[in-house]
């Protein structure tokens, strides 16, 4: 999932998924309320580290069929523990579940953000 939707995105995505299965138009205040819950845990994951012990990024299948290719996830942002030299903020990806810069090191990760906006 791109983890950058806006937030009214995420629960009009949320609406027609429940409205797909359940067939009727969603109103109800307690469905109202777990979309609001799950927006909200979206977006805190999209500024919070998540620990490779939880889970690694989404990947996506690049080549021609599935089981040919490669999986690869988006660039993130890792914290990597370097033996002897600390925790460094660095830019990595994984490629078939595995970091492609800094394998065996790297202790978080989070979505990259959004590049700021010029003001004209």
């Amino acid at each position: 999932m791109n983890m950058q939707m806006t937030r009214e995105k995420v629960i009009r995505l949320l609406r027609q998924f429940i409205h797909q299965f359940d067939g009727r138009d969603v109103e109800d205040a307690f469905v109202e309320e777990v979309l609001e819950f799950a927006a909200d845990m979206l977006e805190q994951d999209a500024r919070s580290w998540i620990s490779v012990k939880d889970r690694l990024p989404p990947e996506k299948h690049y080549g021609p069929t599935p089981g040919i290719g490669f999986t690869c996830s988006d660039a993130c942002l890792v914290a990597a523990d370097i033996d002897g030299f600390g925790c460094i903020v660095a830019q990595d990806w994984t490629i078939d579940g595995v970091w492609r810069r800094y394998a065996g090191y790297v202790t978080h990760w989070m979505p990259m953000p959004e590049p700021p906006k010029e003001e004209k």
